[in-house]
């Protein structure tokens, strides 16, 4: 999948307002066709993915071997062996994140300038009408904009989604297995956390789509009018453009403030959960 192959949104820049020309994918798509694309270096992908593993389980041994210590010196027990593994998986576990970040930052950033040289070769082999529809600027703002999308996408994934799915994973078993109650417990909240994310998903989702458009409409008459600076002082349209850029900037405003309230609402009520 290269950043161009995404359902095209565009504005109607003379009445200033976002008409999609496609329905969006749908978010999980979306990430599972990034995700995909490591498979370019799948070797590296692969390994990169085995050490998130064994760090989310590092991360899940530290908190119990901890409270093995705590509970051995309650007892008046010898906690040094405890204290001694404790110590060395703390260790392996800075070590292994420090490789993997450095690593993951670097598989990264080749493959975001693998993806833009590709959306790159792709875009300038579109016809010619492709390109007067969409226009030089808003096409540009999609590769540049989609490429760092997928760059944020693979980087988080690689340095702290992966490692996180692995210790959820083995979490809720062990947590039920140590106190139940108090696991039923973290799973309820866990449980409303969801719900919540999901919401507000589901209630952003459109408008962000919205706001989206109303960027490429943005992005794209600045585009435009800048590399056809002659054309537009030429036919005295410097106020006209002028007063349409303010225009749409109005618009795109006007469709980013709700979206920014449900994620405003969503951060306190996770902070309550």
């Amino acid at each position: 999948m290269s950043p161009l192959d995404a359902p095209a949104e565009k504005a109607d820049v003379a009445g200033g307002e976002a008409t999609k020309t496609a329905a969006p994918m749908p978010l999980s798509r979306v990430y599972v066709r990034a995700v995909a694309m490591l498979g370019r270096e799948r070797g590296l992908a692969i390994g990169l993915a085995f050490a998130n593993a064994a760090i989310g389980l590092v991360q899940l041994a530290e908190p119990i071997l901890f409270g093995f210590i705590v509970d051995n010196l309650a007892r008046g027990q010898s906690p040094w062996t405890a204290i001694g593994l404790w110590a060395v998986i703390g260790l392996f576990g800075i070590l292994a994140s420090v490789v993997v970040a450095v690593t993951a930052d670097r598989f990264a950033h080749r493959q975001r300038l693998w993806a833009m040289s590709s959306a790159f070769e792709r875009a300038i082999t579109l016809p010619i009408s492709y390109h007067a529809e969409r226009g030089t600027g808003a096409l540009i703002r999609t590769i540049v904009e989609g490429t760092s999308s997928l760059f944020a996408t693979w980087l988080s994934f690689l340095r702290e989604q992966c490692s996180a799915i692995v210790a959820i994973t083995f979490m809720v078993p062990v947590a039920l297995w140590m106190e139940w109650r108090l696991a039923l417990m973290l799973l309820a909240l866990a449980a409303v956390y969801c719900i919540f994310n999901m919401m507000v998903i589901g209630k952003t989702s459109g408008g962000q789509s919205e706001v989206e458009a109303y960027h490429v409409a943005v992005s794209g008459r600045v585009g435009d009018t800048l590399t056809n600076v002659p054309i537009v002082q030429s036919y005295s349209r410097l106020n006209r453009e002028a007063q349409d850029l303010k225009a749409l900037m109005e618009n795109l405003l006007q469709a980013q403030y709700p979206v920014l309230t449900w994620w405003g609402v969503l951060t306190v009520l996770t902070r309550a959960t």
